[in-house]
């Protein structure tokens, strides 16, 4: 889904640790960051498809 097309992977875990099977671990924070900044750029690759199919 979402995940795979930008190219993220969430891991969850009950316990801190700070890399899990050599990924790094992301705050939520920093994952809402991330989600809005991907979230801006699908809106502008949606507005540039609409206007070259006018």
């Amino acid at each position: 889904g979402l995940q795979k097309a930008w190219g993220t992977r969430l891991k969850f875990s009950t316990t801190f640790h700070p890399q899990t099977d050599g990924e790094r671990l992301i705050e939520v924070s920093e994952l809402i960051e991330i989600t809005n900044e991907k979230v801006v750029v699908a809106k502008e690759k949606l507005k540039e498809a609409r206007s070259r199919q006018k």
